[in-house]
């Protein structure tokens, strides 16, 4: 994965999935290892982006296609289409059926 400040890459991370890491990973492992895990996708040079109201009308837009679609995935969609044209590294198959999203995983 390349570092965002070497200008190769723009990398980007909904503040939505520092809350689903927390919630799911938590019980696994730890807060603190998950903190750890946030704080070091942070040190990469990954940024977190919190939703705008470009970004919430968007995953609005989203889940009227889509009323299965989590919520969490609808912000973390119109994030990427907002800040990386559409590209988010997942193995989620909820990705693979948002128009507009390119879905990438194991390759940077």
């Amino acid at each position: 994965m390349a570092d965002s400040r070497s200008g190769a890459s723009l990398l980007v991370s909904s503040t939505i999935t520092v809350t689903e890491l927390v919630s799911s990973m938590t019980p696994g492992v730890g807060l603190d290892a998950v903190q750890l895990r946030v704080g070091s996708a942070k040190d990469a040079g990954i940024r977190l982006i919190p939703p705008s109201e470009e970004i919430a009308g968007h995953a609005g837009e989203i889940i009227l296609k889509d009323r299965d679609l989590p919520m969490a995935d609808a912000i973390i969609a119109a994030t990427a289409v907002t800040h990386t044209e559409g590209r988010v590294y997942t193995d989620d198959p909820h990705f693979e059926k948002i128009p507009g999203i390119h879905t990438l995983w194991g390759r940077a």
